[in-house]
Order: C-alpha cells, then sequence, then structure tokens
C-alpha cells in the first residue's frame, strides 16, 4: 500500500477529521479543559510518527504540547477505550524524561472529546460495583488493562473537553468502517 492509497481509506479520512477538530481548538482564542488555544500546531502528514500534533507556544516562556488524537468510540460493553499497546510503550519511554502526551478521544457514539496526560492514565483506577449480587464481590476491574493489542483506561479517568455537534458526529459516522455496534444500537445491531 502506499501512501496515496493509505490517505484514502475510511478510517484514515476518519482519523484526520478528528484531528482536524483538536487542531483548530489548539490554534483558536477559545479555551477548553486541557487546551488552551492560541498555539501554533505541527503536524507529521504522510510519515510515520510517534505522536499526531506538537503544538507550542510563547506565553512568558514556551509551552509545549505533545498529543495523540483518536477518533474512536469507547468500548460498547466496557466502561473504557484505548490504544495500541506498541504507542503506549513508546509514550513510557517519553515519560522517562519528562515529557507527557495528552491522549485526546473524539468519539462519535458519546458525542464528546475526552482525553487525559498519559501519566495520569498510567496511575491506574478501579472501579467497583454498587449491585450486592454482582459475583459477590464488588470489584469490577482495574486499569489500565491490556486486550487485543490495546491498553485501556476507564472513562472515568478521562477529562470532558467539549461535546461534538450534530454536524461532527454526523461526518464523523460517514466515515466508520468498524464492525462492532455502538451506543445507540441494541444487543441485536437493531
Amino acid at each position: 500500500m502506499n501512501h496515496s492509497d493509505f490517505n484514502i481509506l475510511e478510517s484514515v479520512k476518519k482519523g484526520n477529521f478528528g484531528e482536524e477538530l483538536i487542531i483548530k481548538m489548539f490554534e483558536g482564542s477559545i479555551s477548553y479543559p486541557l487546551i488552551d488555544g492560541d498555539f501554533e500546531v505541527y503536524t507529521h502528514p504522510n510519515s510515520t510518527h510517534l505522536f499526531d500534533l506538537y503544538c507550542i507556544k510563547k506565553q512568558g516562556k514556551i509551552i509545549e504540547e505533545r498529543v495523540e488524537v483518536k477518533t474512536k468510540p469507547k468500548r460498547l460493553y466496557e466502561n473504557d477505550t484505548g490504544i495500541d499497546i506498541k504507542y503506549s510503550e513508546n509514550f513510557k519511554d517519553f515519560l522517562k524524561f519528562n515529557i507527557d502526551i495528552l491522549i485526546i478521544f473524539v468519539d462519535q457514539d458519546k458525542k464528546q472529546i475526552y482525553g487525559n496526560y498519559f501519566s495520569k492514565l498510567e496511575k491506574g483506577y478501579s472501579e467497583l460495583s454498587d449491585d450486592p449480587n454482582y459475583f459477590k464481590s464488588k470489584f469490577i476491574g482495574i486499569w489500565p488493562k491490556e486486550d487485543g493489542g490495546i491498553r485501556y483506561w476507564n472513562i472515568a479517568q478521562m477529562i470532558f473537553i467539549r461535546d461534538l455537534t450534530e454536524k461532527e458526529v454526523e461526518i464523523l459516522k460517514q466515515y466508520s468502517t468498524d464492525n462492532y455496534h455502538h451506543e445507540e444500537d441494541d444487543v441485536y445491531g437493531n
């Protein structure tokens, strides 16, 4: 597959759209949680890269953000979302040099943008059930967890950034290529 083939894949178009939303937020003058605005944003078009966006601004001192954007919904039957394990291993290496990566998720099913810094996500999270009949234990899970080559973090660890507009959701759904059911589907896919 050459670069021109790669760029026309629907999943790449969806990812590019998600990145464009985040770029506009970093370059804009409106502040959001985790995103201050007024940054210069550098991307890595058509090349292998360690993270998606490098954002920089001078505000008395130089402020830098390294950002990984994932345009994907949370898992349907788990309250979590994640990234490829190979990326999380790279991000662990960055932490050795006190460089944190901001991971942002653009989620068409929740109709939200949310995220957090890799170091905060890696601190872990455990979830308990309020249901007294839940397997005779209140313990549900601990994050991060790994499954199928993905490192997952609980949605409760994420910081809400903003809602997606209906138009943005519509565009993201046009580019969706996954074969699993999303939140608006019932168990039978209806």
